[in-house]
């Protein structure tokens, strides 16, 4: 049997307009992407690292260790998206003049940011498989998600100055 989907004519005159079209083309631009992805590792390293702070204050708590852990891993996984993101679908040829020292320190303290998650959340997760939770390590991670707490901020403060000092004016 031979399903057919029936469109109201509505939708099939939305489809076919010029406005759906050119908004498909906005939407669908590659260089929006590393715009719609930064903001994920900049909430989830601030907000993980709070909660980090919190699950070290409730120690007994376990669920806030759990959410800590889960934070990192997510803040690790959307810093990866937001570095490749930014070196695969940026377009380069906007870039000249003074914009050009700040994207290299954006794309540099991006970097670092990564780095330093990638690190963070590899020796926690090295902590719980190893069961050392209550070791001495937790301080190295507390210490190194702070540190990419700072530097997702200074990358942020290059990325906007980027948009709303070059780009956005131009």
């Amino acid at each position: 049997m031979i399903c057919h989907i029936v469109l109201p004519e509505a939708v099939k005159i939305a489809i076919r307009s010029s406005i759906f079209i050119k908004l498909a083309d906005i939407m669908f631009d590659t260089s929006h992407i590393h715009p719609m992805i930064v903001h994920f590792p900049i909430a989830t390293i601030f907000i993980g690292f709070i909660i980090e702070i919190i699950s070290h204050l409730f120690r007994k708590e376990q669920w806030l260790r759990k959410l800590s852990l889960y934070f990192m891993i997510l803040a690790t996984i959307s810093a990866i998206a937001a570095v490749l993101s930014g070196g695969l679908f940026t377009d380069e040829s906007k870039f000249s003049g003074a914009i050009v020292q700040i994207k290299e320190q954006h794309q540099l303290f991006g970097n670092i940011t990564m780095m330093l998650i990638i690190g963070a959340c590899l020796l926690r997760l090295f902590m719980v498989f190893d069961e050392r939770e209550d070791s001495w390590l937790k301080w190295i991670v507390l210490l190194i998600y702070f540190l990419s707490a700072i530097a997702v901020f200074v990358t942020g403060l290059y990325g906007g100055t980027m948009v709303y000092n070059y780009m956005i004016r131009s």
